[in-house]
């Protein structure tokens, strides 16, 4: 597990990266990183990231789903 100043770090380095972006596809290394939804990943797929925020010392991507 991550320290705090490090995950801030990785959250705010992705923020500059991905913004605004189009999810077009997901590939996860490591499902057992994914605490919820690993079956569900394929509805993601087009949506936009709007944000990029940290929760304690986990990175969570907030998406617009079109439609």
């Amino acid at each position: 597990m991550p320290e705090l100043p490090e995950a801030e770090c990785v959250a705010s380095c992705l923020r500059e990266r991905v913004l605004s972006s189009t999810i077009l596809s997901i590939w996860v290394g490591r499902v057992d990183i994914i605490r919820h939804g690993s079956r569900s990943l394929h509805h993601y797929i087009g949506a936009k990231i709007v944000a990029v925020e940290r929760k304690g010392k986990c990175v969570v991507f907030v998406v617009d789903h079109p439609g």
